[in-house]
């Protein structure tokens, strides 16, 4: 009998401290041998389509919202083992980051049994590229997305600094499609603006929006799976053949294998007034040739300009079928000034551009159009609602804030 007394007011304090928590974990993800923090990791509820990410930092904040005792909360990570913890065993520290070791496991090459011997790297890729629609979610469907934007433009010469920071909770519909295209002058999503992490500067306010719309469109742009991308090229059978390709490791994700892929262009792409290389990482699963993730890097140069442009696209599987998950960004670049020996600092234009989005929940029964011009109407409406985002997964800000991460080394 006092056993079962002491079990109900188990239970009843464990619900207690969630509550009074917000139904908040706070943690930080790092290796269990090395300790290094891993960024970007996955932080889901096994039984729900929400979730959240670590920042660059290996930190995170995840709202669970109506959370259950019997579910699972789960942090995935490419080529580590995914850490499963029940619910109800998840320990609570006053609101202080809680540290999650992830094993990683790494396959030896020689042990793998390849479905096909006879299969080539290049044809493993192809086969990529044929079976999207078949692994992916082809039809309409809402997502939620979390954005951050920091745009960053250094005129030395004027003396002029300008910074424009955004940051956003957004709606999405996605439309059904049939197969991968190019996209034409608009992504085929409409958006909704549905909270404002800070209030807009007003006189910022047209730049601000300017750049916040072209950052987000380019940014859904990048979804491999929907759109064909000239920056990732790789991905198409007949310009594959440009790049040197290489199985550097076979991982572990979510409990199947995965190829690690390596890429890069055998010469650079010169064109009139510019030239620029492309290398990277693609991670395709090996049971069904699911691409799961893209890290894209790229050094370019004109006879203006030089500098390089990084992007990372994750994806993640929900009812059986894969969905974008999450797309960083980030760009520098720097007029020349052929004047001087060194390229840091000098009399020259700078630019900086960042942007993070990651999608934190995903619907598709109940699908509901948005009319193209809500994200407009709703920039100049809304305003910044704390108790909003205390409830709203997002990833923790780490955009640096000071002009010096402008400079860079040209041979980065």
């Amino acid at each position: 009998m006092y056993k079962k007394i002491f079990f109900l007011f188990y239970i009843f304090i464990n619900q207690f401290l969630f509550a009074q928590n917000y139904n908040h974990i706070k943690g930080i993800v790092k290796d269990k041998k090395t300790k290094e923090i891993l960024a970007f990791a996955n932080i889901t509820l096994k039984n729900k389509n929400i979730g959240t990410m670590s920042n660059e930092k290996g930190e995170f904040s995840f709202n669970m919202g109506k959370w259950s005792l019997s579910d699972t909360f789960c942090i995935s990570f490419m080529g580590y083992e995914t850490l499963k913890i029940p619910v109800k065993r998840i320990e609570l520290n006053n609101n202080q980051l809680n540290t999650y070791f992830l094993n990683s496991k790494y396959i030896s090459l020689n042990s793998i049994t390849v479905l096909d011997k006879k299969i080539t790297v290049r044809d493993i890729i192809n086969k990529a590229i044929e079976k999207i629609p078949e692994n992916y979610y082809l039809d309409e469907y809402n997502s939620d997305a979390y954005f951050i934007s920091s745009t960053a433009d250094f005129r030395n010469k004027a003396k002029e600094f300008l910074k424009i920071k955004s940051e956003y909770a957004v709606k999405i519909y996605h439309p059904a499609y049939e197969k991968r295209h190019r996209g034409g002058l608009s992504s085929d999503e409409q958006m909704d603006l549905i909270g404002i992490k800070e209030d807009i500067d007003k006189n910022q306010e047209k730049d601000t929006l300017n750049y916040s719309e072209v950052d987000l469109r380019s940014c859904v742009f990048d979804n491999i799976a929907r759109y064909k991308n000239n920056k990732m090229d790789f991905l198409h059978p007949r310009k594959n053949r440009h790049y040197k390709l290489k199985i550097e490791n076979i991982l572990t994700y979510h409990e199947n294998l995965v190829y690690e892929i390596s890429y890069k262009r055998k010469k650079p792409v010169k064109k009139i007034g510019w030239h620029y290389n492309v290398e990277g990482k693609i991670y395709i699963r090996q049971k069904d040739y699911a691409i799961l993730a893209v890290h894209n890097y790229s050094k370019y140069q004109s006879n203006s300009y030089y500098g390089f442009r990084q992007t990372n696209i994750a994806y993640k599987s929900y009812d059986n079928k894969l969905f974008l998950s999450y797309i960083y960004f980030h760009s520098q670049s720097k007029k020349h000034d052929f004047n001087e020996k060194t390229l840091i600092g000098g009399n020259r234009d700078t630019m900086s551009n960042t942007y993070k989005f990651f999608v934190n929940k995903i619907e598709t029964k109940n699908v509901k159009k948005i009319n193209a011009d809500n994200f407009y109407e709703n920039f100049f409406k809304i305003k910044y609602d704390p108790e909003f985002w205390e409830n709203y997964n997002y990833i923790l800000d780490t955009i640096p804030e000071q002009r010096d991460s402008l400079l860079f080394n040209k041979n980065k």
